[in-house]
Order: structure tokens, then sequence, then C-alpha cells
């Protein structure tokens, strides 16, 4: 599984196409900080899954959109947009985006942590550069290089690789 992970960093690294050159010429922090995201939305997903005992997906969701949105207040409140730039279509956009993509995405996420778990949950994480890409390509008409062909490759068999151990050391739990 270790390998199917590293493979899968590796894959990404590709997709996203980082530039080893500049890497160390300051843009290292952004990486690192995208690192750090990951490490953090991992944890996420292992301590939700810990919690899905206690309380159903949606009542889950809905706790953690909460406080989510009271850690998120203070900034948000100080970087208010002017009243006056706030039309209707602003508003129906945010509702859109929070209730129906992440709010209902969000339920899906927590109602897959408890049938998959949490392991092969954050694998799919993993997929998001790669449809990101082939979604740039399909609807923005973006160019796709090799490299980024490569590193969705590599993504989707570290994931495969993943999966499939996890199941196999499931099955030997079970014996």
């Amino acid at each position: 599984m270790a390998v199917g992970i590293l493979l899968s960093i590796v894959g990404i690294a590709l997709v996203i196409g980082v530039d080893w050159q500049i890497l160390f010429q300051g843009r290292i922090i952004g990486y690192l900080l995208a690192f750090g995201a990951v490490i953090s939305w991992n944890l996420y997903n292992f301590l939700t899954a810990s919690l899905h005992d206690r309380y159903g997906s949606a009542t889950l969701t809905l706790n953690q959109i909460i406080c989510s949105l009271l850690l998120v207040l203070p900034y948000a409140s100080a970087h208010m947009p002017d009243p006056g730039s706030v039309t209707v279509g602003v508003v129906g956009g945010i509702l859109y985006l929070g209730m129906l993509t992440t709010g209902i995405g969000f339920i899906i996420f927590v109602r897959s942590l408890h049938v998959l778990g949490p392991t092969v949950t954050a694998i799919f994480s993993n997929f998001l550069p790669v449809t990101t890409t082939l979604f740039g390509w399909l609807i923005l008409k973006e160019t796709i290089l090799p490299a980024q062909m490569l590193g969705g490759a590599t993504v989707i068999a570290a994931g495969y690789l993943v999966i499939k151990e996890k199941g196999r050391l499931e099955e030997l739990s079970h014996d």
C-alpha cells in the first residue's frame, strides 16, 4: 500500500505539472502548503470515519459544515465584498455551490467513508487532478501533455494497487 501511495504522489506531480527546475526558487512553499492540505484532508477522512458510528451521514456533514463556517467566519468577515456588488446572481451562485455541490458532495463522501473506509475513500481524492485535467481537455479544450497522461495512468494504477491490497488485507483479517 505504501508503494501505491508513493506512486500516486509521483503521478499527481506529473499530472499537475510540477516544474522541477523552479521548485526550489520560491514555489516550494506553495507545494508544501498543498501537501499540508492533503495531509489535513486524509486526517479528516480518518477522523470522520471514526465518528460515523455515532452520527448519520447527513448529521455528521451538517455538523462539519457548521464547524467549518465558524472557523472561516473571522477571515470571511474581514474580507467581505462591498454590499453593492452582491446581486441575486451572486447569492444564487453561493447557495448553489454551498447547498448542492458541496452539501450533497459531502453527504456522499461521508457515506462512502462509512461504506468503503478511510483508506479507499482517500485514494479516490487522488483522482481529482486527473479528472480536472480530463474535464479541462473536454470542456475548455486544454492540451494534455504526455507527462500528464503518464501521471494520470500512474495515479489510476496506484489507486488500483492500493484498493486491491486493502481488499486482500481485509480478506486475510476475516479468515
